[in-house]
């Protein structure tokens, strides 16, 4: 095998490609889903949304769309 070959073939942990879901979405969205409602919802019907959970939803969708993606480098 040369270089090039071992190059092509991505190390993947079969352990970690497996992502848990509910209803063939990841739980991952589920959650950043949830919280982005949530504080979507509290602000249409007037409730003061905290200073921690505006950096908590920033956090999340951070997390969720700063993650590595499945490509290549």
């Amino acid at each position: 095998m040369s270089n090039e070959d071992q190059s092509e073939a991505p190390a993947t942990n079969p352990s970690t490609s497996e992502e848990s879901t509910l209803f063939n979405v990841s739980i991952r969205s589920w959650t950043l889903l949830l919280l982005v409602l949530t504080v979507c919802i509290m602000s249409v019907t007037g409730i003061e949304v905290k200073e921690p959970l505006y950096t908590l939803v920033g956090l999340a969708v951070g997390f969720y769309f700063g993650q590595k993606t499945k490509g290549t480098k």
